[in-house]
C-alpha cells in the first residue's frame, strides 16, 4: 500500500472508517489503506511500500500420498481461516505445534489464531489423495 508524505508546514487531519490520521509536517506515514492525498495536500512517496497484505493466503488443490507432510507457514495476522475439501482420498490435519491429529475425509472448516498457530501441517493418509485448500488472513 502507499506511503505519503506531508509536505507542507502545518499538519494535515483525514478521518476514515472511524479512524482520525494525523499528518505532521515534512514527515512520511506508510498506511495499510490509499486515502485521497492529493486533495488533502500530501505527496505519494511510493505506491508500492508498505505491500498489499493479500486476505488469500493459501488457493490451490494439492496432491499427497500415503505419508507425505506438507506445511502450510502463514503469513503474520490477527486470525486466518482454513477452509479443506477431500476431493478424493483422506489426510490428517494438525495446527502449530498441536500433536492433535484431525481426520480429513470431506470437508472442514476452522479458525485459528495466528499467535498459537503460525503455520498447519496436513498429511496424506492414503495415495493419490486430492485436497482442496483455500486459507483467509484477517488482519482486523
Amino acid at each position: 500500500m502507499p506511503t505519503f508524505k506531508n509536505t507542507n508546514d502545518k499538519p494535515i487531519y483525514y478521518e476514515v472508517h472511524g479512524k482520525q490520521y494525523c499528518f505532521e509536517p515534512n514527515k512520511e506515514y506508510a498506511l495499510d489503506i490509499w486515502i485521497p492525498y492529493g486533495n488533502l495536500g500530501l505527496e505519494l512517496i511510493d505506491e508500492n511500500y508498505p505491500a498489499v497484505r493479500e486476505d488469500v493466503l493459501v488457493s490451490s488443490s494439492f496432491r499427497f500420498s500415503n505419508g507425505l507432510v506438507r506445511r502450510f507457514n502463514i503469513e503474520p495476522c490477527e486470525s486466518y481461516e482454513v477452509d479443506i475439501e477431500v476431493k478424493k482420498g483422506a489426510a490428517k490435519l494438525s495446527f502449530g505445534t498441536s500433536k492433535t491429529l484431525i481426520d480429513l475425509t470431506d470437508k472442514f472448516i476452522s479458525k485459528k489464531t495466528w499467535s498459537y498457530a503460525p503455520y498447519f501441517k496436513v498429511i496424506g493418509a492414503e495415495n493419490d489423495t486430492v485436497i482442496r485448500i483455500e486459507v483467509r488472513g484477517d488482519y482486523s
